[in-house]
């Protein structure tokens, strides 16, 4: 039964870390494309 707990909590970090990644992602790329936009001409 430990294994399991332990394989739960560690799938539970896990998906922490990936929302965590994941939303640092989403900020880089939309400060990126605000540094691009002045650049871009339609």
């Amino acid at each position: 039964m430990a294994l399991k707990d332990q394989l739960v909590q560690t799938a539970k970090e896990s998906a922490e870390v990936i929302k965590e990644v994941g939303a640092e992602l989403q900020t880089s790329i939309k400060r990126w494309q605000e540094e691009i936009k002045p650049h871009q001409q339609d």
